[in-house]
């Protein structure tokens, strides 16, 4: 890898979206057991907005009392393989992958480096890179919901007040249910719309 910086989102103290810039930073180096990626697609989280603005103030004890320790937001990515650590086997150079960072964070930049035994999947062909990097908060959060509600063929239920992201995806867990029926209330729209079978709602 000649070139050593890349471009990042950055902020050095808490506050607005105006702390963040643009700036060259230096470029990860893999570890023998990571996977350097060439970042696609990321998220912004309500994770991302509460760190930005140290909000609440408690999180200052874990992620920085003056400012933040980690300048690089973003947990959630999907891009491309770029390079690989020397003990890494389950994946190649050009694999298509997404993941998450766990608890740190890094993601608003061109490149990260995951662990090859961490939060780090195979993209299938069929999902665009920008689905991808949703899956590994809003997806999971969702599948955990729907599975303690312990949904049933045929059973209405009613997702209110989430989240733009978590709700889609919590339609498309619903849907991905057998013979379900899943709709969507939106008071901007024509009302209720309930609709059969593994669909989802006819808008979103």
């Amino acid at each position: 890898m000649n070139n050593t910086n890349m471009n990042a989102a950055v902020y050095d103290h808490y506050g607005s979206p105006e702390v963040l810039s643009i700036a060259q930073v230096a470029r990860p180096e893999p570890k023998d057991n990571e996977v350097f990626i060439r970042i696609h697609s990321t998220t912004v989280t309500s994770g991302d907005v509460r760190l930005r603005m140290a909000d609440p103030f408690i999180m200052r004890l874990f992620f920085g009392l003056f400012k933040p320790k980690e300048p690089i937001l973003g947990h959630e990515v999907a891009g491309v393989a770029e390079a690989l650590g020397n003990k890494v086997t389950r994946f190649r150079v050009g694999d298509r992958v997404f993941g998450s960072t766990g608890m740190r964070s890094g993601t608003h930049a061109e490149y990260i480096c995951l662990a090859e035994d961490g939060a780090i999947a195979h993209t299938p062909e069929s999902v665009a890179h920008g689905e991808a990097a949703t899956l590994t908060t809003g997806a999971l959060a969702a599948l955990h919901f729907i599975q303690a509600a312990e949904l049933k063929h045929g059973e209405h239920i009613l997702i209110h007040g989430h989240r733009a992201a978590q709700c889609v995806e919590d339609q498309r867990t619903i849907a991905s249910i057998a013979d379900a029926h899943t709709g969507l209330w939106d008071p901007m729209n024509s009302g209720p719309s309930w609709t059969n079978g593994p669909t989802g709602a006819t808008y979103l």
